[in-house]
């Protein structure tokens, strides 16, 4: 690829800039709608769980709501991840924006929106690298579950896990346990 003269990058600039704000824009608002759907499943699954922990001897009113609180958790983090592929698809578009229109001495400016965390933090220096400087403790959780797991995992593991005991809740109440 050659690197685009000074009136060449400006047009690119021009050309692309306001779609890549359009998409920049679509990102931030799947960005936050993910996050968004979490939480009101949360809700809804707290309404829902709060109002079977009163159901007593209604075994087929016990069951119905077990089903529905799997259901809004099934719900949630399907629809939550999903606008996670979105999300990492508007990444990888954005990059590709940058590419075009961040060349030469703007090349470091990048945002790197598709580039694993591992990769944004080799181009920082090693002082102001996040989890290589705190305690052995902050070390490996920032090394190793904050890297592995991400945060939409965290968040689908504790619909999941909050989905199996809130369904449990009006089962065990059919047995007055």
């Amino acid at each position: 690829m050659t690197v685009p003269s000074g009136d060449e990058q400006a047009r690119n600039t021009a050309i692309l800039g306001p779609s890549y704000q359009s998409l920049m824009a679509r990102y931030g608002s799947n960005f936050a709608t993910q996050w968004q759907v979490f939480a009101l499943g949360l809700t809804a699954q707290g309404f829902v769980v709060g109002a079977a922990s009163q159901v007593v001897d209604r075994v087929y009113t016990a069951v119905l709501l077990c089903i529905v609180i799997l259901f809004i958790g099934a719900a949630t983090i399907i629809s939550s991840l999903r606008i996670g592929l979105f999300t990492a698809l508007d990444r990888y578009t954005l990059d590709e924006y940058e590419k075009v229109m961040l060349v030469g001495d703007f090349e470091p400016l990048r945002l790197q929106h598709a580039a694993p965390f591992r990769q944004r933090e080799a181009r920082l220096p090693r002082a102001a690298r996040p989890g290589l400087n705190g305690s052995w403790l902050e070390r490996f959780v920032m090394l190793r579950i904050v890297r592995v797991f991400g945060p939409s995992l965290w968040w689908a593991v504790l619909e999941f896990v909050i989905s199996v005991a809130g369904a449990a809740i009006p089962i065990l109440g059919i047995f007055r346990l």
